[in-house]
């Protein structure tokens, strides 16, 4: 996974607007997805997979670990990294964006 930093068109108005709350509980149940590519991108992050994403999903099932990280994941780990969320920012956001994607797909299989 390559995450390419680039500098923000809109400068620090952008980056102020995409504040992560320290209040767990403002944090979005809903549109997780969307919420992290807005702060993400106020932060100048983009996500581009790369060759390397393939090798590591590989060396991960071969340890016996099935996780997979999608353009949302990837984001967070990213913006962890970066000190720009903390740990409980990290796993509220996770949570919320996996119990999201699961709220999806239970609806979309009662539907059929």
């Amino acid at each position: 996974m390559i995450v390419r930093y680039m500098r923000c068109c809109q400068g620090h108005k952008a980056a102020k607007a995409a504040v992560v709350p320290e209040d767990l509980s403002l944090l979005p149940t809903h549109g997780v997805a969307a919420f992290v590519a807005r702060v993400a991108s106020a932060h100048g992050l983009v996500y581009h997979r790369s060759g390397l994403d393939d090798f590591a999903e590989a060396v991960t099932r071969a340890a016996g670990d099935d996780l997979k990280l999608d353009v949302t994941g990837a984001l967070l780990v990213a913006l962890k990294k970066k000190h720009l969320i903390n740990g409980r920012q990290f796993a509220r956001l996770l949570t919320n964006h996996v119990k999201e994607l699961k709220r999806v797909r239970s609806d979309a299989q009662t539907d059929a």
